[in-house]
């Protein structure tokens, strides 16, 4: 929208991307997260606010509803913004962050009543002090998924994300990006890492959906498919290559895609003699029959260095029917491990084998009623005014 109610005619590379993965049988969840110098306030926000919210929310709804109008049929799913809540996407405060996405929600509603609207995505360790925010500001009835990124270690996702479950108020949690960066080796542009960190992300993988989809989430998103490195932090994000072939990641996650399909997380089977072993059970469909996953290894809470070098002992009832064991790249096991290990196993059981386990489970917060109105009150304050807070580890608000 390069100038107030002026926007672009169709024909752009977002028209035809979303036209070729929507005919493909894709669907998108898009985002955007700057705003056009002509809605800037620099009175409030200062000289070259591009990253921050626009202040006349008007602005936001017509925006919001004419993406959604322009795109129905080929984006099913809008996140209204990215990482609000920290300092490169516009250090927004959480009432800040409430009243944008009432009038995003509204704007997207009106342009397609049928898309579904995203919460604009939160970032760095979910806080208490932002979900309280949230429920004080009643926005849970303006979001159809809540949306968080994580680049956490995986065994801290269930108890990091217990606000994130309150703050869903019962509605599904959609984890839009995850990973646990790795510094690249190799040289600009290439940005390649090590043979030994390739396969350290590779077994990575498994663990990380696995224990997202136990921790609340339904929706899990690797950070990122394309060759992608920053060069701040020295971090290489992508599971392909500059020339698109796959690094070991990208098989993982096949194998991911594959043995978990259609997963819903039944529970996790408790190991009492081993605080390291993680066996998480699904309900899944790999390779299109409905069966029974078990996603086991063991690992300690430890950084990189440290990681796939715990052995824990296992073994499955002798009455229970293993149709088939896969390592953390899908491939197929001649016979099951007598231990667990930093490479995770796929168990593929008959469905409703794991019925017999006692599997403990996470509960969803209660669900809100909705009640979504029209007039939408904000606050407006100098972005001056506002303190970056850290109220957890690797947090901000």
């Amino acid at each position: 929208e390069p100038k107030p109610g002026q926007i672009t005619k169709a024909g752009t590379t977002y028209d035809t991307s979303a036209a070729i993965q929507a005919n493909y049988g894709l669907k998108v969840l898009q985002v955007f997260h700057s705003t056009p110098d002509w809605a800037w306030d620099t009175e409030l926000d200062g000289k070259h606010p591009s990253g921050r919210f626009a202040r006349d929310l008007r602005h936001v709804y017509r925006f919001c509803k004419a993406m959604a109008g322009r795109f129905k049929g080929r984006v099913p799913a809008w996140e209204p913004w990215n990482e609000a809540n920290v300092s490169t996407f516009g250090g927004h405060t959480v009432d800040e962050m409430c009243s944008f996405q009432k009038a995003a929600y509204l704007g997207f509603k009106g342009g397609d009543s049928d898309v579904t609207v995203c919460w604009n995505v939160y970032t760095t360790a979910p806080t208490p002090q932002h979900t309280q925010g949230l429920l004080d500001n009643e926005a849970w009835s303006y979001f159809d998924t809540y949306n968080i990124h994580t680049y956490d270690w995986a065994h801290d996702y269930e108890r990091l994300w217990a606000p994130a479950r309150l703050a869903a108020c019962g509605k599904p949690i959609w984890v839009t990006e995850a990973d646990r960066g790795l510094k690249f080796a190799g040289p600009e542009p290439w940005c390649e890492l090590s043979r030994e960190d390739e396969i350290r992300k590779a077994r990575y993988i498994a663990q990380s959906y696995a224990s997202s989809l136990y921790a609340g989430s339904i929706r899990h998103f690797h950070f990122i498919l394309g060759h992608y490195h920053e060069g701040h932090n020295g971090v290489q994000f992508g599971l392909l290559r500059m020339d698109m072939t796959p690094r070991p990641a990208y098989v993982a996650l096949a194998a991911v895609g594959r043995l978990l399909a259609g997963a819903k997380c039944l529970g996790r089977w408790p190991v009492p003699e081993s605080d390291d072993a993680y066996i998480i059970a699904f309900r899944a469909r790999p390779d299109g029959v409905e069966r029974d996953v078990l996603v086991a290894w063991a690992e300690k809470k430890v950084d990189w260095p440290g990681r796939a070098k715990t052995k824990v002992p296992f073994s499955l009832p002798e009455s229970w029917a293993v149709e088939g064991a896969f390592d953390y790249l899908g491939r197929r096991l001649e016979e099951m491990p007598a231990e667990l290990s930093g490479e995770a196993l796929f168990i593929v059981l008959p469905a409703g084998q794991t019925d017999k386990v006692k599997l403990t489970t996470l509960a969803r917060s209660e669900r809100r009623e909705d009640k979504a109105c029209p007039i939408v009150l904000q606050v407006q304050m100098p972005r001056s005014a506002s303190t970056k807070v850290t109220p957890l580890p690797w947090s901000q608000g």
